[in-house]
């Protein structure tokens, strides 16, 4: 045999040897969890191996040898330069770069810490929560939010009973998570349990504009919510609304149920020297062959993205990745690039919206008086009546034509304040309204009093 052939075949053996070696550590790690018995994974073992051996190398006839099938041999060059690099990152030698080995155990070792420090610090802030007393919800008096979704950033409209610790309301309260905060040097966040998840109703982790992110909430299908609702606090890595935090979430009861979290946390960043080493071009192979970075440029990596923040939130799923900490710190910085490209990218949309929602605001009030049709708004939007419709449901939570009443009766009130001798019935047909009967119904509904009850007052109060 030739002695470049000879060459390729070596590599190729060795390649396979790699491969087996590589099928038989998964299988290991199966059997670890419980999820294979040592039988099955030897049996699957040996008819992978014998699978591999069994491969025909194609040859070519070149008029005067045999060589191998350059295609075929690419792909062989492919495979090995792929069993190589994760042979040694399963087994601990991704690099032989002392300093990166250095780096690793550093970043696991102030990961470890910090964590530390959280789970320290949460027994004292769970002691100043609880000093302020007991949760008091107010079933009667209910607040409408509109609740996010950290993860899909889709919209819904929840309504939720208003809590009291003493006589301050917690939804939208700054004293108590920013006093923890100050005490403990931890972000914090009061959880309110919803059909959905649990809603942020007070919080100092903020937003990418820089607001409180209030509002916000964990889906029920998050690693974290599913400890929390067999009563287990969860401590961890977690990633919140746009980032990693060393965490600490603990449940509590109101009225004998869960219906609340208390959070604490400390954002994990890399270093600038750390950053660097992600740039490794190893490091930065490894990362390209776990996902499709291509469909997350574009904006559709709604997949990737959750694969990535349920990994690390689901230590039961971290195999050997969990060896490498700057792996570790490469994806998890990945995922904090993605989420906030993709919350850029929705303030974009949103101020595009905002317009959009002006010019629509702008048209209703200039043709009150008119017939405004859901048609109309529509082509005005440049929109379909479905789009139309799902716009006006997530953005405000109305149909078009609660939006156009809502106008219709503003513009009402301020005509029952402003013009004591114009008569209610004038005032129904000025605004757009074609039957008196419908107008009081609705301005009653608002209002909470007849539009004569409500001029009456004005006019009292004045």
């Amino acid at each position: 045999m030739p002695y470049r052939l000879e060459q390729y075949f070596q590599q190729l053996s060795n390649s396979l040897q790699q491969a087996v070696y590589l099928h038989e550590r998964q299988l290991q790690q199966l059997v670890v969890q419980g999820k294979l018995s040592q039988k099955e994974a030897d049996k699957l073992a040996q008819a992978y191996a014998a699978s591999l051996e069994n491969e025909a190398a194609p040859v070519e006839w070149t008029g005067t040898q045999t060589e191998l099938d350059q295609d075929w041999l690419r792909e062989v060059k492919s495979v090995i330069k792929e069993v190589a690099w994760k042979h040694e990152l399963y087994t601990g030698q991704s690099s032989k770069d002392q300093s990166a080995q250095l780096m690793a155990t550093s970043v696991q070792q102030r990961g470890q810490q910090i964590q530390q420090e959280v789970n320290e610090a949460f027994a004292y802030a769970r002691r100043l929560f609880e000093q302020e007393g007991r949760i008091q919800p107010q079933a009667e008096e209910q607040i409408r939010m509109t609740a996010i979704n950290q993860i899909t950033h889709e919209r819904l409209q929840v309504k939720v009973p208003k809590w009291y610790l003493g006589r301050r309301m917690v939804q939208h309260s700054t004293e108590i998570v920013d006093q923890i905060s100050k005490r403990t040097n931890c972000k914090a966040t009061i959880f309110q349990r919803i059909p959905e998840g649990f809603l942020r109703i007070a919080t100092n982790i903020e937003t990418l504009e820089g607001k409180r992110a209030v509002g916000t909430f964990i889906p029920n299908d998050s690693p974290v919510i599913q400890s929390i609702i067999k009563d287990q606090a969860y401590r961890g890595s977690a990633f919140v609304l746009n980032n990693w935090y060393a965490s600490v979430y603990e449940p509590f009861e109101v009225g004998g149920e869960i219906a609340g979290i208390l959070y604490i946390g400390i954002k994990e960043e890399l270093t600038r020297a750390e950053q660097s080493q992600m740039e490794q071009p190893k490091i930065k192979a490894i990362l390209d062959s776990l996902f499709d970075w291509h469909s997350l440029a574009d904006g559709k990596g709604e997949a990737p993205l959750g694969k990535i923040i349920d990994y690390f939130t689901r230590p039961e799923q971290q195999g050997a990745l969990s060896a490498h900490p700057l792996l570790e710190m490469g994806l998890k910085e990945l995922a904090v690039l993605l989420m906030q490209e993709k919350e850029r990218r929705e303030l974009q949309d949103e101020a595009r919206e905002e317009q959009q929602l002006k010019l629509l605001r702008n048209y209703v009030q200039q043709n009150l008086a008119e017939d405004i049709s859901v048609d109309a708004l529509a082509r005005l939007a440049c929109m379909s009546q479905a789009s139309l419709y799902r716009y006006f449901r997530d953005r405000l939570g109305l149909t078009p034509v609660e939006f156009v009443n809502n106008e219709r009766l503003k513009l009402a009130a301020r005509q029952l304040e402003e013009a004591p001798d114009t008569s209610i019935q004038d005032i129904c047909l000025t605004t757009g309204f074609r039957n008196c009967s419908y107008f009081i119904k609705l301005f009653r509904e608002r209002y909470g009093l007849t539009p004569k009850q409500y001029r009456e007052a004005h006019l009292t109060a004045a």
